[in-house]
Formats: structure tokens, C-alpha cells, sequence
């Protein structure tokens, strides 16, 4: 969901990384598309009035699943920070027999909302797709303090969805949202980050759990909310145990520090806390059964992923 702040593979630069520093460190092949427009939340006065100019992160997530769980996971995303000014793309894609793909692009990528479908392509990282429709759509703030706010849009919870890559279409159920930051990430009052979503046939979860001193516990089913999930790794269940996701062969789809998103800008590490840098991302994907409150049993797919924080 959050702080994944730059992809650790492939790379390109482009041409508006405006600092010298960033020029020095970066080799910069082709141009970014000056077409590509973030999917946002029309944002409140609100978080107006609590906006960072030293920090923002305006970061879009998409993912995509097929019956037969090749799963692709996309960021792109802006990140202003002091005389920063950066833009980047980057993809996962963990195919059925779960081998690890990654590219990543110092560039645009477009993105284009046209009566719900919700349209992404990068050329430089090779790969395009749709989300259609946008059932059940949720915002939250989940943050606003006098050092800024984290504002959460999950404009695309469930959707019929095609991605294009290596010359093949997979088609398959999806998810896209939002995520605006204008607080540092390291200034988060969180010690342990959980977020996933888990999908089938007319039915959408998504859960949110941060813990520490600003604690969110959230879980959304169709856009209705519950405040009392209780997890383990195998299981999460809510509305009074009533709901239950049981995960099954949940496979790896990357575990890695924070430091490593920087290995391609590893000056900017120079501007960051090391505690932060040493906090571990782990996302996985999972065959899930969800039983509702009839007892009916939903068969899909969970991308899921736990964020152990350090300060």
C-alpha cells in the first residue's frame, strides 16, 4: 500500500530530475510522458490546510490477478522532497509458478480515468492494462496531524482487469487506490504496517492495520467498514468472527529492507534516518477462501504484505 518509496531494479532517468546531484548519479535514457495524469481524491479543505510543502508522496497502486495466480503488482508515483523532484514507475510480476519479475523507471506513467476504466501504460517498463469498472469505492484519512496527513482513496476496489506484457493479455480480477502523503514516513507513528485486499466474484475486502501510537485497525467488505479484524498470517477474521479469510500456499512476492528501494538514487539515503532504512517490506500473494456470514465459501486470490518499522 505505502512507503515503497523507489523500486530497486531496472531503471531509467528522466530528462525533468531537475538537481545536479541526481544527474551525476543517474544516466538518463529517454523521456517521461508528459501525458500521464495520477488518479487522486478531490481533497478536502481539510487536508489543504495540513499540506507539507517539504514532503509529498502521491503514489497510485495497481494490481491484477488471474485464476491461475500470475499476479502483477504497479507503482507510479511523484515524490517531492526538499530540492527533489522525482517521478517513477516500476512493476512486479510473480507469474504462476511463482518466479519473480521486476523493472522499474525514473519516468511518467500514464494514467487515464475515462467513464471507470481506469487505463495505465509505461512504455519503458514494458507493460500497459485496464481496470474496469469501480464497485464499491472507500476514502479514509488516516492521518492528519500539524506535520501532515495520509489521505487513502481505494478508487478501484474491485475490477475486471487485462494486462499487457511480452506480447501476452492476462486477464483477470483487480485493484487500484491512492495513497497521498505530506508526512515524512519516518515521522509515522507506526511500529508494525499490515495492508492487503482479497478478491473474488462480486466480492471486495481490504484491510488496514498500523500499529503503534496512531493505531488504524480497518477492514472494508463492499465498501461496508469493521473495526475489529483479528490476524495471523494464515488467517484474518471479523464482524465478530462472523467473516473469515483463510490463506492458503502463500507464496513470496518480495522481502526486502527500505534501504534496497534506493539502489538505484543511493544519495538520497544520505537525506533519510537509517532506522527507517532498515524497516522490512514483505508482500506476498495467496490462494484465499473467504466464508461470509451465511456460511458461503468465496474462492480468490489475497495480496497481502507486512511492514516491520524501525525509527
Amino acid at each position: 500500500m505505502l512507503l515503497h518509496f523507489f523500486p530497486g531494479d531496472g531503471g531509467h532517468c528522466s530528462s525533468n530530475i531537475l538537481t545536479g546531484i541526481l544527474k551525476r548519479w543517474l544516466t538518463c535514457r529517454g523521456n517521461p510522458s508528459h501525458h500521464a495524469i495520477i488518479y487522486s481524491l478531490a481533497l478536502s479543505t481539510v487536508i489543504t490546510n495540513k499540506t507539507n510543502n517539504s514532503f509529498l508522496l502521491d503514489k497510485t497502486y495497481l494490481d491484477c490477478i488471474d485464476e491461475a495466480g500470475n499476479c502483477f503488482i504497479l507503482y507510479t508515483a511523484t515524490l517531492k522532497f526538499l530540492f527533489f523532484n522525482i517521478r517513477y514507475s516500476a512493476f512486479i510480476f510473480s507469474d504462476q509458478n511463482n518466479k519473480v519479475t521486476e523493472r522499474s523507471s525514473f519516468t511518467n506513467s500514464s494514467i487515464i480515468d475515462n467513464n471507470s476504466v481506469l487505463s495505465f501504460s509505461n512504455k519503458n517498463i514494458g507493460i500497459s492494462g485496464n481496470w474496469q469498472s469501480s464497485q464499491y469505492p472507500v476514502t479514509s484519512l488516516l492521518y492528519s496531524k500539524s506535520n501532515g496527513i495520509v489521505n487513502w482513496n481505494c478508487h478501484h476496489p474491485l475490477a475486471e482487469c487485462t494486462v499487457n506484457y511480452k506480447g501476452r493479455t492476462f486477464h483477470g480480477l483487480g485493484y487500484a487506490e491512492n495513497i497521498l502523503l505530506t508526512i515524512k514516513p519516518w515521522q509515522l507513528p507506526i511500529d508494525e504496517l499490515r495492508w492487503g485486499r482479497f478478491l473474488a466474484p462480486g466480492i471486495a475486502i481490504t484491510w488496514i492495520q498500523w500499529v503503534g501510537k496512531n493505531p488504524v485497525n480497518k477492514i472494508y467488505l463492499n465498501g461496508k467498514e469493521w473495526n475489529d479484524p483479528q490476524y495471523s498470517f494464515e488467517a484474518i477474521t471479523f464482524n465478530k468472527g462472523k467473516n473469515k479469510l483463510v490463506f492458503s500456499n502463500s507464496s513470496s512476492v518480495r522481502q526486502l529492507k527500505f534501504a534496497n528501494h534506493f539502489s538505484k538514487a543511493p544519495f538520497l539515503k544520505l537525506f533519510i534516518p537509517k532506522g527507517i532504512l532498515n524497516s522490512v517490506e514483505s508482500k506476498y500473494k495467496a490462494a484465499t477462501l473467504f466464508t461470509d456470514v451465511s456460511g458461503a465459501i468465496h474462492h480468490g486470490w489475497s495480496i497481502f504484505e507486512i511492514i516491520q518499522w524501525e525509527h
